[in-house]
């Protein structure tokens, strides 16, 4: 197949899963950049321009729709405005081999005491089923860590952060009224350059009783044949990671079959790979 026909059947599956998915799937300029001689920089704006702001009393949609107030510690701040869930843009996070963070600084606490971290997210480079971390801080800096799995490359997918470590500096943290959300990409297995892509991070209510999602790699038939009669008669949530490239083919699910899965409750998520001979 020519490179003009891969582009071709690419473009075409990715509309098709974007159709199936629905509403389930759902501008600052300048950046913020790192400098290895200072812990953090913020974005160089005239004092004028900085009163007329509004305090960042919260996370939400509007988030990343300008920079001040965000600190990036080792790494480099951009927006993308070529994909967004809301706004305008996203915000695209550069990371090196050392890992990087994003503080944001909340100007009224938030109440996590019930609650936990959720995010819109993608990745360029190898940092797909790779963790990224999000730690809550309280306003005498203890630390309650969360970390959550990247798996999309290229669109937006919203995932919750799981507990890792509710006291990181052996100190009972204040959950009633966190003052600061960090995002951590972790060190990069090989040298160079990745981008982690984040929009619209929020609270949500964590449920009374836990819940189990599961997640299928890969678009495998299997989903289908396998896993959604299971799914059905216990009626567990689950999210097919679907590689737009494979529709269709040999072991793989087809058109039918992923409108059933979307009918019947699933969550459809594209993950774009293309290999080039």
């Amino acid at each position: 197949m020519n490179n003009t026909e891969c582009c071709r059947r690419l473009t075409t599956r990715r509309k098709l899963v974007a159709t199936l998915c629905g509403s389930s799937l759902i501008s600052a300029t300048g950046c913020l950049s790192f400098n290895s001689d200072k812990n953090s920089q913020t974005p160089q704006t005239n004092s004028e321009e900085t009163q007329k702001e509004p305090p960042r009393i919260g996370l939400g949609a509007d988030t990343f729709e300008r920079f001040s107030g965000l600190e990036v510690v080792d790494g480099r701040l951009s927006p993308d405005t070529e994909r967004h869930v809301t706004g305008t843009q996203c915000a695209a996070l550069e990371t090196g081999a050392d890992g990087a963070w994003l503080h944001i600084s909340l100007d009224e606490p938030m109440d996590f005491s019930n609650a936990r971290l959720s995010c819109y997210l993608a990745t360029d480079g190898t940092s797909a089923g790779k963790y990224l971390y999000a730690n809550l801080s309280d306003k005498d800096g203890n630390r309650f860590r969360t970390r959550t799995v990247i798996r999309s490359h290229g669109e937006l997918i919203q995932v919750d952060f799981a507990i890792v470590n509710p006291q990181v500096d052996n100190v009972a943290v204040d959950l009633e009224n966190i003052t600061r959300v960090s995002f951590r990409p972790g060190p990069r297995d090989q040298s160079g350059n990745e981008v982690v892509y984040l929009d619209s991070p929020n609270r949500v209510v964590a449920p009374d009783t836990a819940k189990v999602v599961f997640q299928f790699d890969d678009g495998n038939k299997t989903d289908y044949t396998e896993g959604l009669p299971y799914l059905s008669q216990y009626d567990y949530p689950a999210i097919t990671y679907v590689n737009t490239n494979t529709i269709g083919d040999t072991g793989k699910l087809d058109q039918r079959q992923l409108q059933e899965l979307k009918e019947k409750g699933t969550c459809l998520a594209p993950v774009d790979f293309v290999t080039v001979s």
